[in-house]
C-alpha cells in the first residue's frame, strides 16, 4: 500500500509504482485539517485514473483536528505532538491489523529533505507492539524516492501529464495539516495572502481550545510562544520554570508577517512530521 496525503512526493511514489507495474492499495489519513484544494487533487486523480484505488482512513475516536484539540484540552505542540499519531498513525495501524496478507508501505520520504530524513533507511521492519494503548502491526516500510533530488519528482509528474498538488503554485513548502502547527513564517505569510479565510479557521480553534481547556484571561493558542518576538505577543503565561512570558494568538502572528519584510523573517525550512513513520508529506 501506498501513504498517500496529495503531496508532490507521495504522488511521485504512485507514479512509480504504476512504471514499475506494482499492484497497491492507496491509503490516505484524512484529519479533517487539509486544504480544500488537496482534497479536491485528491479527488481529480482519482476520477483521472492516476490513482488505481483510494481508501480513506480516519480516527475512530476523534471527528477530526478540532475535536481533537476541544477533547484533549489543547492545541498540539512542540512536546505534545500527539495530532500525527492520533490522526494518522494510529488509523493506519488499525487499518492494517485488519489485513490477512503481509503489508509494504511505500512512502515518499526523499533523504535530502531534512537531517533526521537522511538518517532513515530505504528499508524498514515496523515491530509488532503496543504504544499507547493502540497495538501497532508488524509490516514493512519501503521509501522508493529515498535518493531522489526534488527535480526527479517533479520529472516523473511531467512524464506521466500530472500537475502537482496546486498548494505548491501559491507557495506552500509541503502539504499536509492546512497548516501545521510547526509551518515556518514565510510559507504562513504567503498563504495568509493567498487564503485568508485560514485565520478564521486557526481563530475558531484558539477558541474551542480556549473553551475547553484554557481560561479566558489565559487563552489557548496556536502558536507557541516564541514563534514570533515577544512584543508582538498579547497573550500572558507561565514558564514550567515560572518565568513570565507571552504567547501570539492568531492575529498576532498574522499582524507580524505581513507587517515585516519577507527578508527580516527566518530562512528556516517548514518542519517536517515528527514520527518516527514519516507519513507527512
Amino acid at each position: 500500500m501506498v501513504a498517500f496525503s496529495g503531496g508532490k512526493d507521495s504522488t511521485a511514489v504512485v507514479l512509480w509504482l504504476l512504471e514499475q507495474d506494482i499492484h497497491c492499495t492507496v491509503v490516505f489519513m484524512d484529519t479533517g485539517w487539509e486544504h480544500e484544494l488537496t482534497y479536491g487533487y485528491i479527488w481529480g486523480l482519482l476520477e483521472s485514473g492516476i490513482l488505481p484505488n483510494l481508501t480513506v482512513l480516519r480516527s475512530s475516536e476523534y471527528e477530526g483536528f478540532e475535536d481533537l484539540v476541544v477533547r484533549r484540552r489543547m492545541i498540539p505542540g512542540k512536546t505534545t505532538r500527539f495530532c500525527t499519531q492520533e490522526l494518522k498513525i494510529f488509523p493506519l495501524w488499525a487499518y492494517i491489523a485488519g489485513l490477512e496478507d503481509d503489508v509494504v508501505l511505500y512512502q515518499g520520504i526523499r533523504a535530502e529533505e531534512s537531517a533526521p530524513r537522511s538518517r532513515m533507511s530505504e528499508v524498514e521492519e515496523v515491530v509488532e507492539g503496543q504504544v499507547d494503548g493502540h497495538y501497532r502491526p508488524a509490516y514493512t516500510i519501503r521509501r522508493p524516492l529515498f535518493r531522489w533530488p526534488v527535480a526527479e519528482v517533479f520529472r516523473i509528474h511531467k512524464r506521466y501529464g500530472v500537475e502537482p498538488n496546486p498548494l505548491y503554485k501559491i507557495g506552500a513548502g509541503r502539504v499536509g495539516c492546512w497548516p501545521c502547527v510547526f509551518v515556518n513564517h514565510r510559507e504562513l505569510r504567503v498563504l495568509i495572502r493567498q487564503d485568508p479565510s485560514m485565520l478564521e479557521r486557526l481563530r475558531r480553534v484558539e477558541k474551542a481550545a480556549t473553551e475547553s481547556g484554557g481560561r479566558a484571561e489565559s487563552p489557548r493558542t496556536f502558536f507557541r510562544a516564541d514563534y514570533i518576538p515577544q512584543r508582538f505577543c498579547s497573550v500572558p503565561v507561565k514558564t514550567k520554570d515560572g518565568r513570565g512570558m507571552k504567547a501570539p494568538t492568531v492575529d498576532d502572528v498574522a499582524n507580524y508577517l505581513l507587517s515585516v519584510d519577507e527578508d527580516q523573517l527566518p530562512l528556516l525550512p517548514p518542519a517536517k512530521c515528527l514520527s518516527i513513520y514519516n507519513i507527512c508529506d
